[in-house]
């Protein structure tokens, strides 16, 4: 997009999913595939336009299963959400 100020923005996220509309009359979806394929995210290509508006419910599955994958790989790496206290 010309006015859009970075082409290629840096994901700082250690954990980064897209979710893109097949029928997206903004931004087409081949962006978002060289997008995904640049940074080694996960892209979901779903039915639907630029808002996904009719995509609601399956938006929320996603970014449930997500938010599960991220707690998943916190409860592994070691990180908690509470500070602890040193020995």
């Amino acid at each position: 997009m010309p006015d859009y100020p970075v082409a290629a923005p840096a994901i700082l996220a250690t954990q980064a999913e897209i979710v893109h509309g097949w029928d997206d009359e903004v931004i087409p979806c081949e962006n978002s595939v060289t997008f995904a394929r640049l940074r080694g995210c996960t892209l979901h290509l779903v039915p639907g336009g630029h808002r996904l508006d009719t995509q609601i419910p399956l938006l929320c599955e996603l970014f449930g299963a997500f938010l599960l994958r991220c707690a998943a790989s916190t409860s592994t790496s070691g990180i908690t959400g509470s500070k602890q206290s040193a020995p």
